[in-house]
């Protein structure tokens, strides 16, 4: 006990089960003793948890598995540069476009299923019909489409953009390059983060 830093008594709770103890603590005590850690482990039950409740509780994911990505943005030749930066991105991507808000909403809320719906959906300010922020509002007031991420991709570097669709749940803002190679180092990124580093619904 006076090597660990502790009480008696609270050693004596870890002995009897009484209170939880920390790995590090156990690691330690391992050392005192000079037996492997894992020698507190032996004779316990491996127990097998029921396929059910694998399927809840463990997560699995697929890295070869293309990141899907809708793009909603109205200007052309800015849709052809960024699935050209898309293309050019190591990390499999399965890039969709529209260039209509409305019919955007329209199409993801069609979505019957989780498999069919985008993983990410990339989201210009300035659309034809209805404004990008907009959008933003409905999806996420939307509960069957309010967890998907959706990151906003403008020209705009205002200060008050940025903050407005922060304030209305936008998962990131990404500015339009007139660097080409920049922008695809960032889409490089983009597609690392959101494929590889989070664990997303869909995957």
């Amino acid at each position: 006990a006076n090597r660990l830093n502790i009480s008696e008594k609270q050693l004596q709770e870890y002995k009897c089960g009484q209170s939880a103890i920390h790995s590090t603590l156990l690691y330690q005590i391992a050392s005192i003793l000079k037996v492997d850690f894992n020698y507190f482990f032996e004779g316990f039950p491996h127990s097998t948890p029921s396929t059910e409740s694998n399927s809840q509780t463990i997560i699995r994911t697929d890295p070869e598995k293309p990141l899907k990505v809708l793009l909603i943005d109205d200007n052309e030749e800015d849709t052809y540069l960024t699935k050209k930066a898309f293309d050019a991105s190591s990390i499999p991507v399965t890039l969709s476009s529209m260039n209509d808000g409305t019919e955007s909403l329209r199409f993801l809320r069609n979505q019957t299923t989780h498999q069919s719906r985008p993983d990410v959906i990339l989201l210009n300010l300035h659309l034809p019909k209805v404004h990008g922020l907009t959008i933003l509002h409905e999806l996420k007031q939307d509960d069957t489409l309010s967890d998907i991420p959706v990151i906003i991709l403008s020209g705009s570097t205002n200060k008050n953009d940025i903050s407005t669709c922060y304030q209305k749940y936008a998962s990131g803002y990404m500015c339009k390059l007139f660097d080409f190679n920049l922008f695809k180092t960032n889409v490089q990124n983009f597609t690392r983060y959101w494929a590889q580093t989070v664990v997303l619904p869909n995957r």
